[in-house]
């Protein structure tokens, strides 16, 4: 059911939302971005990262789960290597968030840049 319901759901957003608009940039942000197909239809697909380790230390400390727990999460995800190699830009979110935020900044003035080649 809940594969049908993320294929129905996910038709009706791509019809009503990614319709073609006068912008430089859109931005989608859709977990399931790529497992849904609908990175194909993206000029751009970026993936933020981080090692297993810290997520699960950040799943402990920012959800209040288990280490069991957020394993078991982790682990029901698609591999990060599948999103990686499907990648046109990577984040790495394991520095701090004045890191991160530079890494977003700079892939940002690139997408702008390569907009005005469009």
């Amino acid at each position: 059911i809940r594969r049908f319901l993320h294929e129905v759901a996910g038709a009706g957003t791509y019809a009503t939302r990614l319709r073609p608009v006068e912008r430089p940039v859109v931005v989608i942000d859709a977990i399931k971005l790529i497992e849904s197909g609908w990175a194909d239809e993206c000029d751009q697909v970026w993936v933020v990262t981080c090692p297993v380790e810290q997520q699960i230390e950040r799943l402990i400390t920012t959800r209040g789960m288990s280490p069991a727990e957020a394993q078991a999460r982790i682990a029901a995800q698609p591999p990060q290597e599948s999103r990686l190699s499907r990648a046109d830009v990577i984040i790495d979110n394991s520095g701090t968030q004045a890191q991160t935020r530079a890494q977003v900044e700079a892939a940002w003035q690139q997408a702008l840049i390569a907009s005005q080649g469009a």
